[in-house]
């Protein structure tokens, strides 16, 4: 029942989690981790429809960037240095592998942080790179259609806002050139607890979006093999 409640009121009650709980469970093949971090965890929900100002020209975007740092840029090779370099925007709570490398979240499915699963994610999720003087972030999304909505799935792994802006920027205009007719719920995760408020009022206040989570979720469920 705790799970279950974990959907309440997200997607107006088309999360899929109470359809397939359960078989999850039941299933060998699948491993199922519920993670709970006290009771909170830095997840946002927004969405919003195709008659928003920045969604009828995604170019106006632009004009909310006040940052002074260069554009995200796709990834192309990551390595070893790489990964120790993004490393650097986790807490340390994150790095809790078997080998001490921080564990992402790429649509709630967790993968170390590794040169071989970045190449592998590349394939699903649109990457990005934003490099600055003194630190190096990432995020990675996936979008794809719902009963009511397209998702976007957005996971961003920065230590200050004005780069976690940059990344949202970014991942905003593509899915809004691609699907100017869609109403689209993004959901972005931050490993940065403290950035949560800023975030939200960034999509609240700025972009006009509705918002669909609780602030404040008091677990998560995610499948996958590590």
């Amino acid at each position: 029942e705790a799970v279950m409640r974990i959907s309440e009121g997200i997607y107006y009650g088309t999360d899929y989690l109470p359809a397939y709980f359960h078989s999850y469970i039941d299933d060998p093949d699948i491993i199922v981790f519920l993670a709970a971090v006290g009771d909170q965890v830095p997840f946002i929900g927004y969405q919003c429809g195709p008659d928003l100002w920045w969604r009828q020209d995604p170019a106006q975007l632009a004009q909310l960037d006040t940052t002074v740092l260069p554009d995200a840029v796709p990834l192309q090779d990551a390595d070893d240095d790489f990964c120790t370099a993004v490393q650097k925007c986790f807490p340390a709570e994150a790095c809790g592998s078997y080998d001490g490398k921080p564990i992402i979240l790429v649509d709630w499915n967790p993968f170390n942080l590794c040169p071989t699963n970045l190449k592998r994610l590349q394939d699903d999720n649109t990457i990005y790179v934003l490099r600055t003087e003194g630190e190096t972030s990432l995020s990675l999304s996936n979008t794809y259609p719902s009963p009511t909505v397209r998702m976007l799935c957005c996971q961003i792994y920065a230590s200050n806002m004005s780069t976690v802006l940059k990344h949202i920027l970014k991942h905003l205009q593509n899915v809004s050139r691609d699907y100017p007719t869609d109403s689209i719920c993004v959901s972005v995760f931050v490993p940065q607890y403290e950035l949560e408020d800023s975030v939200h009022d960034f999509f609240r206040d700025t972009l006009q979006m509705e918002h669909v989570h609780p602030c404040r979720t008091e677990g998560l469920v995610f499948e996958s093999e590590l």
